[in-house]
């Protein structure tokens, strides 16, 4: 499904749940006929888990959160390091709203660079359904 929208971007599934049968469930649904299973540990020196809690409502708490990685990022542009955010789906908008606010033309890579057609995609209710019982 998300493969056939958006045929040329890569796309990278995550999960620190899924077992063998999930990961092959996941792999169909999406449509990922030839990619790469990594069941290790991704324990390294360069990649690391922050949490941040929310404080307030929750506009405040986007901002609270994701505007210093948004200001980073137009600090450091291309050398920020790779950053994966996962939020509700009910936020992404909210947050591209944000980082294009910061960003600005700057969003873009090289700065010259016409504005992209696909924006973002949020996958993680489409991939994360609630299976609490």
């Amino acid at each position: 499904m998300v493969c056939a929208l958006f045929p040329s971007v890569p796309l990278l599934a995550l999960t620190a749940t899924a077992n063998k049968q999930d990961r092959k469930e996941i792999r169909e649904v999406l449509g990922l006929s030839d990619c790469v299973d990594i069941t290790v540990s991704p324990d390294r020196k360069n990649i690391f888990y922050e949490k941040y809690f929310r404080k307030g409502s929750d506009a405040e708490s986007i901002e609270s959160i994701l505007k210093p990685l948004a200001e980073s990022l137009l600090s450091l542009r291309a050398d920020h390091p790779i950053t994966i955010v996962n939020l509700p789906l009910k936020w992404c908008g909210s947050a591209y709203a944000l980082f294009s606010s910061i960003l600005l033309r700057k969003q873009y890579y090289p700065e010259n660079a016409p504005p992209l057609s696909q924006k973002i995609v949020c996958l993680d209710s489409i991939m994360h359904p609630r299976r609490t019982k």
